[in-house]
């Protein structure tokens, strides 16, 4: 009797350290893979038109399926082209998160600034992967200019971009506060040359 309890404890024990080996050595091949897989499918700027329902990741190839007709660059809400180009500008801020999901992100007014810059406004967040809000001005060098820094409230919306002079008419459905603390509720008029909102 004491013989056979000591048979199938050894029995449970080898049985107990060769499923755990198992465990590890899938848990090490499986993170090998993915590891090698993630870093060529971390470098994809892809996106659909409609949904992705499953994905499997296969060697260094990564297989999806869903219901969508069309796959293509993710290039987000707006897009430039150069005079007698198909192909959307890369140097160009990119509006979206480089890392995140796609999200409902819009553009509603586009303005040049007469200098080989535009103004944009619309419902987003993230440009070039970082918080941008509502309303940017791309400088001639395709860099955003910092000097535009205005605080929208968070469901704030710009529709409107107009030009009149060295000011630019701004509207849509926010609240913002110039450097007076005075409020302004869905439209402001921007003081070019200082990048600011004017307070009159």
């Amino acid at each position: 009797m004491k013989k056979s309890i000591s048979e199938n404890r050894l029995k449970t024990n080898y049985f107990s350290k060769l499923i755990f080996i198992s465990l590890m050595t899938l848990f090490f091949f499986t993170n090998i893979n993915d590891a090698m897989a993630q870093k060529s499918i971390d470098t994809l700027n892809f996106a659909t038109d409609r949904y992705v329902n499953t994905s499997l990741i296969y060697g260094h190839s990564l297989f999806i399926g869903g219901d969508f007709n069309y796959i293509g660059k993710k290039v987000g809400p707006v897009v430039f082209f150069n005079a007698g180009s198909s192909v959307p500008d890369p140097k160009k801020p990119l509006f979206f998160a480089i890392n995140g999901f796609f999200n409902s992100d819009q553009v509603y007014a586009v303005l040049s600034d007469g200098s080989g810059g535009w103004f944009v406004g619309g419902i987003f967040s993230i440009v070039n992967n970082k918080v941008h809000r509502k309303l940017v001005h791309i400088l001639p060098d395709n860099t955003l200019d910092a000097k535009l820094n205005i605080i929208f409230n968070d469901k704030g919306t710009v529709s409107v971009i107009k030009r009149a002079g060295n000011f630019v008419y701004v509207g849509g459905d926010f609240v913002v506060y110039d450097d007076l603390q005075g409020m302004h509720r869905d439209v402001f008029r921007l003081d070019l040359p200082i990048m600011k909102i004017d307070p009159s």
